[in-house]
Order: structure tokens, then sequence, then C-alpha cells
């Protein structure tokens, strides 16, 4: 099962470039975490639409899937398994999300709405999100408020119901989730984001933004298919059935004409009930090639703490009531590096008989991240690093 992670970032936008009557966009993302026998690949295509209905009022469609083939280790520090790397076994999941909304743009007034349903073999989920930005007298100042809510029922076994923590075993597969099979029941999962931002033009080159976001998860918030070694037993990892989060983010874009490119610099942080708090900054440089083409370099630094409950080995350190095999709980600190190419011809009439223009963009990002604190029975977690490559194709119809 592929867990859902919401973040609680906005996009710095300085203006609202004009667009045509109707888009739609083709796009297609490739990701691949090399690992050696834990590697990991995702291919997500997805086809978006957006229609003006009137003056104001747009209408929002769009599909993605997620087709992911990942490796999994059933028992994190089992004794019993001292080839726990190179013995794993690959889980393969397909990913469909349908997506609508709707968005009302007054004068300096955007009211936006829409839906999610998202459809895995061990997981369904319901996403409604909610929005609002106001434009201040001279367009200098903009506020702007977005919730989210997403409910979502995830697969478990039949037999963990009512069971301590320490005898819950793991779910061993997909087969008879949400197909009424007696072995398998549903969990429930809640998570609620909220933010607020303030964006304002400093002077006519630079614009600057502030913005807070609120997150809070409940339900159940571990993987169902991973289970711990606890010493004498093993047992299906087990998390907090609650998780707040907090975030604040700065970002600040200045416009360089005599250069013929735009600086773009961000730092934001997280704070959570778990003891995870995060720092990352990250630099973009935007380049004007053409009137039709730009490039844009960004890197990205990233640091985090460990989870209060996590531990490289609970037989020895145990860290009370709740007990995790999850590497993205552990501290860590990764690096990124990407470049991203646009390509935004002039309008020309008649594009293929009825375009009016295109857009065409493309964009690789590599990582690399370090778990210096996670090992897998004293096997340090095997080097790797990640790439993903986007590559996505808009049309502008009248």
């Amino acid at each position: 099962m592929r867990l859902q992670l919401i973040a609680v970032a906005v996009l710095l936008t300085a203006t609202s470039p004009a667009r045509a009557q109707h888009e739609v966009t083709a796009r297609t993302s490739i990701f691949h975490e090399a690992r050696g026998p834990l590697s990991t690949t995702a291919v997500t295509p997805a086809v978006s639409g957006v229609a003006a209905v009137g003056h104001d009022l747009s209408v929002r469609a769009g599909w993605e899937a997620d087709v992911v083939s990942a490796a999994t280790i059933a028992v994190v520090d089992s004794p019993a398994d001292v080839d726990a790397i190179t013995s794993a076994t690959r889980m393969s999941d397909t990913r469909h999300a349908l997506k609508g909304g709707l968005e009302w743009a007054p004068d300096r007034v955007t009211l936006q709405g829409g839906y999610t349903f998202v459809r895995e073999n061990d997981l369904r989920s319901h996403g409604l999100t909610l929005g609002a930005a106001v434009e201040l007298p001279g367009r200098a100042t903009r506020f702007d408020v977005r919730y989210a809510l997403d409910r979502d029922r995830v697969c478990d076994r039949a037999d963990n119901e009512g069971v301590a923590a320490v005898d819950r075993q793991r779910l061993p597969n997909a087969d008879g989730c949400f197909a009424l099979a007696p072995e398998r029941a549903e969990r429930g999962r809640t998570v609620h984001v909220a933010t607020v931002g303030w964006t304002q033009v400093l002077r006519r080159d630079a614009v600057a933004r502030v913005y807070l976001g609120l997150q809070r998860s409940s339900g159940l918030l571990a993987s169902p298919y991973r289970e711990v070694w606890l010493g004498t037993l093993a047992a299906q990892e087990h998390h907090p059935g609650q998780r707040r989060r907090g975030a604040l983010g700065v970002e600040f874009r200045w416009a360089l004409p005599v250069l013929r490119g735009v600086l773009a610099a961000k730092v934001d942080g997280t704070h959570d009930d778990w003891g995870v708090h995060t720092v990352a900054g990250q630099l973009a440089w935007q380049q004007r090639l053409s009137p039709e083409l730009r490039l844009r370099f960004r890197a990205r630094a990233f640091r985090q703490s460990g989870a209060f409950f996590y531990s490289d080995d609970y037989g020895t350190q145990p860290r009370g009531a709740y007990f995790t095999g999850d590497r993205e709980l552990s501290p860590m600190s990764s690096w990124l590096g990407g470049v991203q190419i646009a390509w935004h011809p002039t309008p020309a009439a008649n594009w293929l008989g009825f375009l009016e223009g295109i857009r065409l963009v493309a964009s690789v990002d590599a990582s690399r991240a370090t778990y210096a604190a996670y090992s897998l029975r004293a096997n340090p977690l095997p080097d790797g690093a990640w790439v993903v490559a986007t590559l996505s194709l808009t049309g502008e119809l009248e």
C-alpha cells in the first residue's frame, strides 16, 4: 500500500498569466529509487483539463494513475532472516485517482472547490478541497486560505481487531481487500490540512510570500504490511493514532531584467507531536533564453529529526508503547538538484486546426538521502539515490 503524505506547501505565484479559454494537459512522470534489492519504480500518467463556463467560472477534471513496483521486507530486524536485504520480496500496486473541481474568479476574488476519489487494491479515499483568495485594491497584496479533507478506508487483517499491539500480525497481501473476505477488515484514516498565506509585491521586480499550515491525522497511520522484531517476537508496526503537524514557510522571488532571469528562494520547516521536526531550504534560478523558451535550475537541502518512538533495534532499545520500521521516521537528510525546460511558443492561429497554442515542459530531479540511524539487523541501508523525470504537454483551445 502506498501511504499518502499531504504536504503543507504552496507554490509562489507572482502573477496570474493569461490563459486560453480551455486547456488539456497530458503528463507522465517516472520515479526510480536505485537502492540495490530495495529499489522502487513508479510510473504516473495523468490527463487533466480546464474549461471556461461563462466569464468567471471554470470547470476542472482529471485522471491519474500510479503504477508502483517496490521491494518490501516483511519483518524489520528479524534475527531469523540474516539476509533481509537481498531476500526482500517485490510488491506492485496501481493507484487510480479521479479529480473534479470548480473555480469562480470574479474580479479580485477567487473561490475554488474540488473532489478526488482514489482507488488502490487496499485503499479507498475521498478527498475534498476548498479554497479562497482575495487581492486588495492595487493588486499588490493577496491573502489566501485552503482546506483539504481526506477520508480513507485502509485494508488490514480482521483478526487484529481488539488485539494488543504486540500480538497483531502484518497483512501479507491485498487479496480479499474490499471484497467482503472474512479474513480482511477496513480501518479508517482521516487527514485535515489547513493553510493560510500572504503574498506581497515588495516592488516592481520582487514579491514575497509567507504561509502557515496545520495538519491533523487520525486512524491507522502505520503500514499494515510491516512487522518489527521486538526482541522475543515480531508484531505489526504500531504508531500513535493521532498526529498533529504545523508548518511555516517564507518564499521570495526577485526578477533581474538585466540578466533576463528570476531568482527564487524558499525556507520552510515543520514541527509535529511525534517529535519529527524538519527544516529545508531551496534556491532556484529561471533563465529566459528567448520569448518562447525558459530554463530553470534548482537545489534543495532537507534535514529532519526522528520520531520520539523510533529505534533502530527495539530488542535492545525499546521506546515504550509504539514501534516502527519506517525509515521515513528516522533521522535523515537529503539533497536535491533539478533542471526544467519550458517551451511556450507565441500564440499562432489554427495550430493543427483547433489549437491556439501549446506548452511543453520537461524536468529531471535527482536526490540523495542519508539515513544514518537506520539499519536492517546491523546491516546498513544500501546506498542509493532517486531520480524523477516528468514530461507534460498542454494544448490551449480557443
